[in-house]
């Protein structure tokens, strides 16, 4: 089982993948905005995988990936934008971006799984 971070403004969806999460059971935690996410890591907590949306409030993902990798977190950026042109807007970070539209959520879920077994052997 991974601790998972969802941190995703849309409460349909972060409900949606969360529970998706929780069936493959993972232990999924959900911050709806880049504040409620930057509240929860400066009090020293950490997850096995955060997955962002790339648009977030009046934000992009940038603070979220920041402080995931200065936390050594691996981090997934999910969207339905283009993703040469989000990389271009973050050329200092390299996570791992999957676009996808928010009706495919199976789709993130064996993305995540993937991703978690190739990282951290967890399945």
């Amino acid at each position: 089982m991974a601790r998972i971070m969802i941190v995703e403004d849309d409460p349909i969806l972060s409900k949606v993948l969360s529970d998706c999460l929780e069936l493959i059971g993972h232990e999924p935690d959900i911050s709806c905005s880049v504040t409620s996410f930057t509240e929860k890591i400066q009090q020293a907590e950490s997850w096995d995988l955060i997955i962002t949306d790339f648009c977030l409030d009046t934000h992009t993902c940038e603070m979220v990936v920041e402080l995931a990798l200065e936390s050594r977190i691996p981090v997934m950026v999910f969207t339905g934008h283009d993703i040469e042109e989000i990389r271009s807007l973050i050329p200092s970070h390299v996570p791992t971006f999957c676009k996808v539209e928010s009706s495919h959520v199976r789709s993130m879920e064996k993305i995540i799984a993937e991703s978690l077994t190739s990282q951290h052997g967890v399945a």
